[in-house]
């Protein structure tokens, strides 16, 4: 009869063994966990995009506009949601009521800015203001509107013309979204990036105003709603779509969080 050798590990191996692998799924894990999650917000994000430019094509299509611009002309804020919210599937609608929990009450922005908010990522509390109309959706998302043209926000003839409530000179900006000084000519005149004309703002959190971190970039996006496209707003939304990627700077508190 042959006699094999049995080899088996001692107890001691297995503990080195099971530390290594131990070590390695500390390490790793934060990784796949902050990937999976960027992931899932990405994918939250499209498929609220999608719901958000289908029912705004259906509004323009049930009630005639020849474009945004026309929509955005003949309503109110509260106009405009009510028509958007029929072909959305609310939990809760709040209007333009403040402080009625339809969306978080800070939302962080994006990006560090360079015009006197230093390190700071700048705070603004939509929830706050009568002039948004905010609602949150069975899926668990919110959204928010803002209409410039019956708003009360200034006309001026290049907005007029396009039947949209806001236009001004366009900063020079940084790669960041910064304004940097302003460029002059050969007279002193300031040289504009070009003219902006804006109908109306739309925001979305893609997963409502319990879950953080309620930051422009991560989970909350925007779109300036132009008169026959949108947008960015607060956040680098098309290319998050297009790249599969988020942007945004980590939020540091400072002096004008809350300004």
């Amino acid at each position: 009869m042959v006699r094999k050798n049995m080899f088996a590990f001692t107890l001691a191996e297995v503990l080195v063994t099971l530390g290594i692998i131990g070590v390695v799924a500390a390490i790793t894990m934060p990784t796949l966990v902050a990937n999976n999650r960027e992931k899932q917000l990405i994918t939250a994000l499209k498929k609220n995009n999608a719901l958000i430019e289908q029912s705004l094509y259906m509004v323009q299509s049930k009630y005639g506009y020849t474009d945004y611009a026309e929509m955005f002309a003949m309503n109110s804020t509260q106009e405009l949601y009510n028509k958007l919210a029929e072909n959305l599937k609310m939990s809760k609608s709040c209007g333009t009521a403040s402080n009625q929990g339809c969306i978080s009450n800070n939302m962080i922005g994006a990006r560090y800015r360079n015009n006197g908010w230093g390190s700071t990522v700048s705070m603004s509390n939509y929830d706050q203001s009568t002039s948004w109309a905010k609602g949150q959706l069975t899926n668990g998302s919110s959204i928010f509107l803002h209409n410039y043209v019956k708003s009360g926000t200034h006309n001026n003839s290049a907005a007029s013309s396009t039947k949209c409530g806001v236009a001004w000179p366009q900063c020079n900006k940084d790669s960041k979204g910064n304004c940097v000084s302003n460029k002059k000519d050969a007279d002193g005149n300031y040289v504009y990036g070009g003219v902006g004309v804006q109908c109306g703002l739309i925001g979305i959190d893609v997963n409502g105003p319990n879950k953080g971190p309620n930051q422009f970039g991560i989970d909350v996006y925007g779109y300036v709603v132009q008169p026959t496209k949108l947008s960015n707003w607060e956040s680098s939304t098309i290319e998050t779509m297009r790249n599969d990627k988020l942007y945004y700077n980590k939020y540091t508190p400072g002096k004008y969080e809350n300004k």
